[in-house]
This record gives structure tokens, sequence and C-alpha cells, in this order.
């Protein structure tokens, strides 16, 4: 591009490419922005491509930064609700590991493509990026580029075959069509011909995948057999009552409200992350006054139905047993120790009591990462009340099974990954229940995008899935990501659905996140050819 532009001015458009990305997500309604949200991104990495002399090698690094905090600060922010330290951290770091990922594919395209396009190399380096940062123990994967779609959920019913990344395929080739076609017309390369195929590939590839959606959308049928589930929402401040209030107080506000929809038809119940936040042994849970109402409970309906709930758990360990990274010592115990859960606690009628144990945890908040080497600074892990510091987790997706229903508990934070969620689904679950504690960010976007992200995993594995919150929302979602009976944010409530019971597993359930897998096969080679091109250049006499 022959154009003179200042340095300041690069920084500019890149915020602006920031600014339509955050406009773009969820819950505001405007995803369609998401395809135009690139370009002035891609414009910047290309303007600093023809003009590389007058710029450092990480100078897309800097420039490309402003842009990607802007997007991480305007739809994360209320982070810095629960934790201004946390919020911080969270926005300073995601936004470095994204200009990171971006400087890295201008180095290679410069390297290895001098004379070609070469964007393929940034749809590979950013799914790497994207499935490397759901998988590492700094995860943090809420701006994972396919979720803006979960508010326009009936554009990407074909997620059921791709998962979050066939969306993000699908923005990264729009914007690099569109901002080709703005390129080509601001150097005069373009003849009109031309201009109108590249009109019509550009709404082709936008509108074709939006149009086999609303087919797949209409055409839909619900499968499985039925199931009546119950959610339960108390609403306890979780800054001033949830964590002072006696757990029998706690347990009975939730039992009061669930009388008010549960009958002898009923076939599950759901009340939220920690229900019940003091911490419990689990070894003695059949001794607590929590065990003994749910007991007096169930026999008030003939023990029709079984309760899951949340809890702050621990578990006691022998000196001799395998220790694990959370393992914490008792004083003068000769060598035993214990570990602290965030739970899911299955109690069925008549004593069979499950637990599953949070594994996607809260980095800094629910395990410091990398323990083996952070291990010293867990002791300013932030405390959101519970059991803080690290926390153990449970190693595979544990299935709770009444009678017909088999129900994959997913706790709060699992719910945005989607391949960890599909295991729940390979393991046998056909339906999905999400439980979980929204009000640490108040009555910002972040319990509204949360909530809004449900539907991507009911239309990856065409689940139905019941959501209980303490505050937040909770109510249904169907096999298609239609949403049932939303409670309203801060209100105790409690809503009551038939749903289905899906034994059937699609294509992404079966192969997860394939096409970030091939992309970091991609990824790999394509950095083997840039490093052996730089050796090659050092080695040369």
């Amino acid at each position: 591009m022959n154009f003179n532009i200042k340095k300041y001015q690069l920084i500019l458009i890149s915020i602006f490419s920031g600014l339509l990305m955050a406009a773009a997500w969820p819950d505001y309604g405007w995803s369609w922005i998401i395809f135009i949200s690139w370009v002035p991104m891609l414009f910047v990495e290309d303007y600093i491509f023809q003009n590389k002399t007058f710029f450092s090698r990480g100078a897309i690094v800097l420039y490309s930064y402003p842009g990607f905090l802007v997007w991480n600060i305007i739809t994360t922010w209320w982070v810095s609700n629960s934790t201004m330290i946390g919020g911080v951290v969270a926005f300073v770091l995601n936004s470095l590991f994204m200009a990171l990922t971006f400087g890295l594919y201008h180095l290679i395209r410069k390297k290895v493509f001098p004379q070609g396009k070469g964007y393929f190399v940034l749809i590979a380096l950013w799914f790497s990026y994207e499935y490397l940062h759901m998988n590492w123990e700094i995860t943090w994967s809420w701006l994972v580029l396919g979720n803006v779609f979960a508010s326009s959920y009936k554009w990407i019913q074909w997620y059921e075959f791709t998962g979050v990344f066939g969306g993000g395929l699908w923005i990264l080739l729009v914007n690099i069509l569109i901002f080709n076609f703005l390129s080509e017309i601001l150097n005069k390369k373009i003849t009109k011909g031309k201009m109108i195929f590249s009109v019509v590939k550009i709404l082709s590839l936008i509108l074709l995948p939006i149009v086999i959606s609303m087919f797949m959308y209409n055409k839909y049928q619900e499968k499985g057999d039925k199931a009546i589930i119950v959610v339960v929402q108390p609403d306890i401040d979780p800054f001033n009552e949830e964590f002072t209030t006696p757990a029998s107080d706690l347990l009975n506000n939730m039992l009061s409200l669930a009388r008010q929809k549960v009958d002898e038809n009923t076939d599950m119940i759901f009340f939220p992350e920690t229900s019940i936040p003091q911490n419990i042994w689990e070894s003695d849970f059949g001794l607590t006054y929590v065990y003994d109402s749910l007991e007096l409970f169930f026999k008030s309906y003939n023990n029709r139905f079984p309760i899951v709930l949340g809890m702050s758990t621990q578990k006691l360990f022998s000196k001799t047993q395998e220790r694990d990274v959370a393992a914490r010592e008792f004083p003068n115990s000769e060598g035993s120790f214990y570990v602290s859960y965030n739970t899911a606690t299955f109690v069925k009628p008549g004593g069979e009591i499950s637990f599953y144990h949070k594994a996607k945890l809260v980095p800094g908040v629910e395990r410091m990462p990398y323990p083996k080497l952070l291990k010293p600074l867990e002791k300013l892990s932030i405390d959101l009340g519970g059991s803080s510091g690290s926390l153990g987790a449970s190693k595979v997706r544990e299935v709770f099974q009444w009678q017909k229903v088999k129900v994959g508990p997913i706790i709060c934070y699992e719910s945005i990954y989607g391949e960890f969620v599909a295991g729940y689904v390979r393991n046998g679950a056909n339906m999905l229940a999400i439980i979980t504690n929204d009000g640490w960010w108040g009555d910002t976007q972040g319990h509204k995008q949360h909530y809004t992200y449900a539907r991507l995993r009911a239309i990856e594995n065409r689940r139905d899935i019941a959501r209980a919150a303490n505050t937040g929302n909770s109510g249904f979602f169907n096999q298609s990501g239609d949403d049932f009976l939303k409670t309203e944010y801060w209100v105790p409530g409690v809503e009551k659905k038939e749903v289905y019971l899906n034994d059937e597993i699609t294509f992404y359930t079966k192969y997860g996140d394939y096409l970030a897998r091939f992309s970091m096969l991609i990824s790999a080679f394509l950095i083997l050819i840039y490093l052996s091109m730089i050796l090659k250049i050092k080695n040369k006499p």
C-alpha cells in the first residue's frame, strides 16, 4: 500500500480493530461486525510488512497490542469486580499472548512468504494459540473467536460438526477476503469484473453458512427420552451472605424454593455451585445436617429423585497415598495430608453419594498455575470464599446416573471449554447441567456472556442443558441452543422443565477440536521452516 502513515496512526487503527471486535461480542447482539473487525488489524500488519525497513522485527507486537488490549478490556472488564489484580493480569497477559501470536504470524509471513500473501499462516497460528490457551494451566479462553456467535446461535448450527473453531475459520476467511478486496481497490489493481467476482465471493462466504445453518435449525427435531428437571436459584449474595450464613439456613432456603416446583414426577434437581460453601469432609458427609435434611426431603416425595448440589469439600489422605499437587499437610500429622475441592455432589435417595471435583480450575483463584514452580506464591491466591489456594481436580468427566437420566455435571468456568464438555458426552451423558455462581461479576456482561455460551455446548453435542446459578441466570437450553424459563438476575427462583435425553453422538463430540489440532501440526511445520531459514542465513560464510 502506497501510503505514508504515521506510527501513532497505526496504533489508532489497531485500537479501532479492537473496538470492532468488542462491539461484535455477546451479549450486545452485533455479531455481524466480527466479519470486518480484523480488517484494520490486517492493514496494520500489511503496512509494516510492506515497509519492513522502517520497523523493527518485533514492531507488529507493539502496534497490535493496543487493539487486543482494548478488545480484552471492553469484553471482560467485569473480571475486576471479583478481583482487581486478577482482572488486570488477565487483560495484560491475554492481550500479550494474542499480540505475540500475531507477531509470529508476521515474522513467518515475512520470511517464508516474502512475495505472497501467506494468510493461512494466521489461521493456523491463531487456532494453535487458542487451543494451547485452552489446555495449559494459565488458561483463559473466554475470547475464543468462535464464541462470538453465542448470541447468533441460529447461524452456527453446524458447530455440531466443527465446534467453535469452525466459527473462527469462517471469521478469519471473511476478514482476509475483505481485506484483500479493499487492498486491491486502494492500490487500483482490480478490474470491474474482478470487483464483482470478489463481492460475490465475499457475500457467498458470509451467507452460505448462515443459510445452511438456518436450514439445519428449522429441520432439527429434539431427540431422546424425556425427563422432568428442576433448577434452583437461591440468589445468595456471594460477597456478604453466602460464606457467613450457616449451611443449614442455606440448605433450608434452597429446599423451600424447590418445593414450589417439585412433585413425584420430578426426575432430578440441581442446586448451584458452592450451594454449601463451608468445607465438608467427604468421608463424613453422611453424618452431616446437610445429608440428613436431604434424606428427609427425599422421603417426603417417596424417594423419587436425587439432587446434585455444589459444595466445598475436603478429602483426607494417608502418607502412603499418592500425593496431589494441591495437597496440604496437617500440622504434626506424621505425613497425612488433605486436598480441597470445588465439588458437584450427587446425593441419591437411600444414601448413595458421588463426587465430581471441578477440573478446569480458575488460575490464581482455584489453583496456582504450575505449582511446582510457583508454590511459594500460593499464599497470594485470591480468596473468593469456600476453599482458596490450589484445589484438587477430577481426572475424568464423571457422569451422574439416576434411572434414565445420565447427566454431565459442569461446574461454572468449565462450560466455556467445548472439547472438555464433550468428554462428559463421550462418557455417556444424555444431558448436561451447568451449576455456577455468577454473582461475583455483578450485573455485567460477565454473567450474560456465561449464560449465552451454554448455547454453544448444547449445539456442539446436541444435548439439552439445565443451568442452576446462584445469582446470574438459571434456565434451560434445548439441543438447538434455544433457551427457556430464564430467571431474572439477582432474584430467587426455581424452574421446572421437561428435557430430552439424547444418546446420539455428534461428529464434534466424537472428534473434538480436530481443526485446532490439525492447525498445530501446520504451525509446527511452519515454525520449523522459519527457524531453518534463519539458521541457514546465519550459517552463510
